[in-house]
């Protein structure tokens, strides 16, 4: 079990990794973004609410990996870093290559079902063709890279889920498996 926490923790750091190499990029290439007084007093305003949206995506986050850990034989699962304290956005999730499906067998089911899921940004930006003339340079295989862009999607953790909602999106979770395993869906 230390061997798939390591490998999970090393995952999501490309994971991250990736993800903001894409924003940054983005915002450097594509936009010009300056804050406007208005987009700035809704900003403070929001800031009071800061601490309980940080609360609530903590409780769905851990709510989500206590209930799916019982699948991390076919799912990898996301692990905070050692003496890190995140506040996620979201509940990444990568379909292990030994789980009998795929990550489209389980995005469909969970979309079929209402439970909205998101790819992650970019995986392997060598593969993107909105960088395809970007000058870079590739160090190894890029097997976590291609890994992600192949298997990995999110569900999220809005501040605004309550136990229903979260109950519901894990009872679909569970049908799923269910069905995956020949028991009844």
């Amino acid at each position: 079990m230390a061997g798939r926490s390591q490998d999970s923790s090393m995952l999501y750091a490309v994971v991250i990794f990736v993800a903001l190499f894409i924003v940054s990029t983005a915002l450097a290439v594509v936009f010009y973004l300056k804050i406007t007084d208005l987009q700035a007093a809704f900003g403070v305003a929001q800031l009071a609410k800061l601490p309980a949206f940080i609360e609530a995506r903590k409780l769905n986050f851990a709510r989500l990996h206590d209930h799916l850990a019982r699948y991390e034989d076919a799912l990898l699962l996301p692990h905070a870093t050692p003496r890190s304290d995140p506040a996620w956005f979201a509940y990444p999730i990568t379909v292990r290559r030994e789980a009998g499906f795929t990550r489209a067998d389980l995005v469909e089911h969970l979309e079929a079902n209402k439970v909205a899921t998101r790819f992650l940004f970019g995986g392997n930006l060598v593969r993107q063709p909105a960088f395809s003339g970007a000058p870079h340079r590739i160090v190894g295989e890029l097997t976590n890279s291609d890994t992600v862009m192949a298997s990995t999607f999110f569900i999220g953790v809005y501040p605004g889920l309550d136990e229903p909602r979260l109950a519901y999106m894990l009872d679909v979770f569970d049908r799923f498996f269910a069905r995956r395993a020949g028991g009844p869906m």
